[in-house]
């Protein structure tokens, strides 16, 4: 979890971590902005102060959080109660509360999604209501692209590693995957074999799920 997000007291805006965020021409509203997960900022009362690009397009679309006369809110009221119990729990906590808490927020049709909230303070909150407590993270776009470049470059793949690498990381089995390459599929299984080797994975889904760990959502 990104436990680097702080506001000091030393500084006279709880935005000031995030100073020009609401500039177009400001990098950190840039960098924000290119993050493939919402990111939300919120009074200890749910009071949104600020979303990046992801956060302000999901909550247009009103699900999984959606904004409720300025504050921030589930679905329906159990998951809005949650929420909001969550953020008031970071506040008073600061920074001991340093794993934050998850909460479930389901879209509409049932799919899942988790909201992770976080303290932004480095102690229980003593300031102005108007003050930003918390930072809530929520990532409902598709997995990130797999960085096969750097993953053969980690783990030392040969070139037909790698291509055989991206090709299982795009979805395709080993029998489509020998056809997309032009090779005999007894060689798309040597390589693999390999490849789970050097990985230390067994599985193509376990070889999936370590390409995505290593992957950063970003968008254009």
């Amino acid at each position: 979890m990104l436990a680097g997000l702080k506001i000091t007291d030393r500084q006279t805006s709880g935005l000031a971590a995030f100073e020009g965020a609401a500039d177009d021409a400001s990098p950190v509203k840039r960098v924000l902005d290119l993050l493939g997960t919402a990111v939300i900022l919120t009074c200890a009362g749910g009071a949104i102060v600020y979303t990046n690009r992801e956060a302000s397009d999901l909550l247009k679309r009103g699900e999984p959080l959606r904004a409720e006369a300025g504050k921030l809110a589930g679905l329906s009221k159990d998951r809005t109660a949650a929420l909001r119990g969550a953020i008031v729990k970071v506040a008073t906590a600061g920074w001991s509360a340093a794993d934050g808490l998850s909460i479930a927020v389901p879209f509409n049709d049932g799919r899942p999604a988790i909201a992770h909230v976080l303290a932004l303070r480095d102690r229980p909150l003593k300031s102005q209501a108007s003050d930003p407590v918390a930072v809530i993270f929520l990532n409902t776009a598709r997995p990130a692209p797999a960085p096969t470049v750097a993953l053969a470059e980690l783990f030392h793949l040969t070139v037909a590693e790698q291509r055989v690498l991206a090709s299982v990381l795009s979805g395709r089995n080993q029998t489509e995957t020998a056809a997309h390459l032009g090779i005999a599929e007894n060689t798309v299984k040597t390589h693999l074999s390999r490849i789970f080797s050097k990985t230390e994975t067994h599985t193509q889904a376990e070889l999936t799920d370590l390409a995505r760990s290593l992957a950063v959502n970003v968008k254009a």
